[in-house]
């Protein structure tokens, strides 16, 4: 589902900032910091409890993408001509 993928597991809104870490995750830069805040070296992954250094947080270019792609997507609507209701839809721009 991709508002799931578009979500960060910590804030659970769209992610801001999404960076990646060691085991595979992602998270906000912001919520990782705030989750391991107070640790000098290594910590662990909120997810999977892995110990990973904190350090390396590499920024998630495709996933901040994604999360822009669905963000619009989930902006649009479609109008149904017949009823006059709107329904929340894909639909290309």
């Amino acid at each position: 589902h991709p508002i799931e993928e578009a979500t960060c597991p910590i804030c659970l809104e769209y992610f801001k900032d999404p960076v990646i870490i060691e085991c595979g995750h992602n998270f906000c830069r912001a919520c990782i910091a705030q989750c391991w805040e107070g640790s000098d070296t290594a910590a662990s992954c909120p997810q999977c409890r892995e110990t990973v250094q904190q350090r390396n947080l590499r920024p998630n270019r495709k996933l901040a993408n994604m999360v822009e792609i669905t963000k619009r997507l989930n902006l649009q609507k479609v109008a149904c001509h017949r009823c006059n209701a709107s329904f929340s839809s894909v639909k290309p721009s």
